[in-house]
């Protein structure tokens, strides 16, 4: 768990450094002022560009903290969502 987390967070990074570099790179090169087809490119490629950064930004900030096992948790999952013996009987076998 510990790996697939770091790893994560290394491919956040990366993506969002990238995304950086990409705007840097296109916004003198966008013409912003263009008539027709030309500006709305333009306005709609900026847009784009910074949900991309906002939401790597978001997963590099916000990953999920680290707490149980990620099998224990689905198992939890499927205990409570199918439950295979009722409750008495649970009891019982103990």
């Amino acid at each position: 768990m510990r790996k697939r987390r770091s790893y994560m967070r290394m491919k956040y990074f990366i993506l969002f450094m990238f995304s950086i570099g990409l705007l840097i790179y296109a916004l003198p090169l966008l013409p912003f002022n263009g008539q027709g087809v030309a500006g709305y490119f333009s306005w709609i490629w900026l847009l784009f560009a910074l949900f991309t950064i906002a939401g790597n930004l978001v997963g590099l900030l916000f990953s999920p903290k680290q707490g149980k096992n990620i099998y224990v948790q689905r198992k939890d999952a499927e205990r409570l969502r199918y439950p295979t013996q009722p409750q008495s009987r649970r009891i019982r076998e103990r």
